[in-house]
């Protein structure tokens, strides 16, 4: 099993009534350092995912997959997880080798997916549905700042990965 990051003096716990400056620098015990160390792993040094991650990935993947216009409460459009590299050369990158490639969760498809069941739940095939509101389509303002790009920083917004759909300008 990895072995979780050596734990800061500030991390360590403090028994009750002791002043923060008596607090002794490893003042846990080992049975909640063992704790500790096994909720701290996602990935086991065999490449292999910890069961706690499974186990979340499946009840995240009985959540998605929403489509159409009803609203089912127990689900959601798309859903995404995603695990970071804590340190090492990849540090702050997406971790690749998890969830599956063929899992519904993978963060590549996670934007498509949502613009997808957009387009299918608020279709202009249902003008009836529109006109009372349920399937009324949002649309941008086209002088909205976010396509002017002259707000302090705005040069390093990144670049829309979809085409915005602009209300009529008659019509702002």
């Amino acid at each position: 099993m990895l072995e979780a990051p050596e734990l800061d003096r500030d991390d360590t716990a403090t028994e009750p009534g002791e002043a923060e400056s008596e607090k002794p620098a490893h003042s846990l015990t080992a049975r909640a350092v063992e704790t500790i160390q096994a909720n701290d792993i996602a990935i086991q040094r065999d490449g292999s995912t910890a069961d706690g991650i499974i186990r979340f990935h499946a009840a995240l993947c009985e959540m998605t997959g929403r489509r159409g216009i009803r609203d089912e409460i127990s689900r959601y459009e798309a859903m995404t997880i995603a695990l970071i590299e804590p340190k090492g050369d990849q540090a702050g990158q997406v971790f690749r080798g998890f969830p599956p490639d063929e899992s519904p969760l993978r963060l590549e498809p996670f934007f498509q997916t949502l613009y997808q069941r957009y387009e299918e739940r608020f279709v202009y095939g249902a003008p009836l549905l529109a006109d009372r509101g349920l399937t009324t389509r949002l649309q941008w303002d086209p002088n909205s700042s976010v396509f002017a790009r002259q707000e302090l920083g705005a040069a390093t917004w990144p670049e829309l990965d979809f085409e915005p759909r602009l209300a009529d300008p008659q019509t702002s």
